[in-house]
């Protein structure tokens, strides 16, 4: 009996193995492919323009001597262009690829998509972690690999993919903060310094959360937490208080959404149930919870691990923020909710896969036929190269512009 039990555990080790390697082989290419398919669009090109000038001047500047790359009419500039409408990270990450690869479309998305790529994975292990169970850090993992705004999200050379990153790594060095670790504490403090340096506004939601979660569930350990906030907050929110100096921050500081607060938080929570986290989702574990008789040891469980709770609380708390603080509405600003909301789905997609395996595959498969945006996604994958309107826009002036010419535009920058 004991002979057979050891096979079995050799046998499952091996199906993990080989799983993983499926995992790695098909995420790589499901991320990293054609990267260079179309050209930067807006937001991106600001990005690498910005970049580049870390390479000739040590710090993100608005302008390389020549060229100046504003969207908001030179509202995101410093007394001496210094860079002040983002943290900085994305442009110190992609001035380190450029320092020692040729830059181009593809590798100016790539460091992106990389931190994308980790984010599967650290997300994979941070399940194991959570609730030792495999089959649920598989359903995790296919969670993020089949929700679109995070596969477009993370292939696109903005601060999206690592503030995915970050926040997945933040809550590894929360839990080692709870569980004392010797080497946590470090791993807290990284974190949230690259987290804040990628994103301040979903960094300090991300600070209150844990301090409510650690004083109501831990608070033995809320003076340790307490402590790491401080040792990444004290150097952090004079930078943020500089960066905010400019009258693009003024508007930042000022205003809520443009259409107002309660409009803004009603876009954003249908836009979160659309795209990120499905109702179906809850409906059909409700379902499961009645018919299959598990409601007690689901509950119990939350009793005894009440992560999820957590998680729940930093995305509404990222919603609130959006709409309280950002002026604009838009649909990627959600992406510091995505990964605790896919580590949402991939639990509950493991709860039920304990017992009925097909019961979390039919609602991924469901939900992939019924929306149909993963198909589109497997054409930007494609070989067939197309060529979208900044190149045609750049491919027109090439060929018919002349040097004293005139561009106008269609809006105030």
């Amino acid at each position: 009996m004991a002979q057979k039990l050891e096979n079995t555990k050799k046998i499952s080790l091996v199906y993990y193995y080989v799983g993983l390697t499926i995992l790695a082989l098909f995420a790589s290419f499901w991320l990293l492919a054609n990267l260079g398919n179309c050209m930067l669009w807006q937001d991106e090109a600001e990005t690498i323009c910005v970049a580049q000038t870390v390479l000739t001047d040590g710090i993100p500047k608005g302008t390389d001597g020549l060229n100046f790359f504003s969207q908001q009419e030179g509202r995101e500039y410093g007394q001496n262009y210094e860079w002040k409408l983002h943290p900085w990270f994305q442009f110190y990450w992609v001035a380190l690829f450029f320092s020692v690869v040729e830059a181009s479309t593809y590798t100016a998305r790539l460091p992106f998509a990389l931190l994308g790529l980790a984010t599967v994975f650290l997300s994979f292990f941070l399940s194991l972690r959570l609730w030792s169970d495999r089959k649920t850090a598989f359903f995790v993992a296919f969670a993020f690999l089949s929700n679109i705004m995070f596969l477009l999200l993370v292939r696109q050379a903005r601060y999206y993919a690592p503030v995915m990153f970050f926040s997945v790594y933040a809550v590894w060095g929360f839990l080692d903060i709870l569980e004392n670790k010797r080497i946590g504490f470090l791993h807290f403090i990284i974190a949230s310094f690259l987290f804040f340096q990628s994103q301040y506004l979903f960094t300090l939601n991300w600070w209150i959360a844990c301090l409510m979660y650690t004083w109501y569930f831990n608070r033995a350990r809320f003076k340790a937490l307490s402590l790491a906030v401080a040792i990444v907050a004290l150097p952090s929110l004079p930078f943020l208080w500089w960066i905010l100096d400019t009258p693009y921050g003024e508007t930042l500081v000022d205003g809520s959404s443009q259409e107002g607060v309660l409009y803004g938080f009603k876009r954003y929570i249908g836009a979160f149930f659309t795209h990120v986290f499905e109702p179906l989702w809850i409906v059909v574990f409700l379902f499961f919870c009645f018919f299959s008789g598990v409601s007690k040891s689901i509950f119990k469980s939350l009793q005894n691990q009440p992560i999820l709770l957590l998680f729940g609380l930093v995305i509404v708390g990222n919603i609130a923020a959006l709409s309280l603080l950002v002026p604009e509405y838009y649909l990627r600003y959600l992406c510091a909710t995505i990964p605790f909301a896919l580590l949402l789905k991939g639990r509950l997609a493991g709860w039920m896969g304990r017992r009925y395996w097909a019961i979390p595959l039919s609602v991924f498969a469901f939900l992939i036929l019924y929306k149909g945006a993963l198909f589109n996604y497997c054409n930007e994958l494609s070989a067939n190269r197309y060529i979208g309107p900044m190149e045609s826009i750049i491919n027109f002036m090439e060929r018919e512009a002349k040097p004293d010419d005139s561009i106008a535009i269609s809006f105030g920058d």
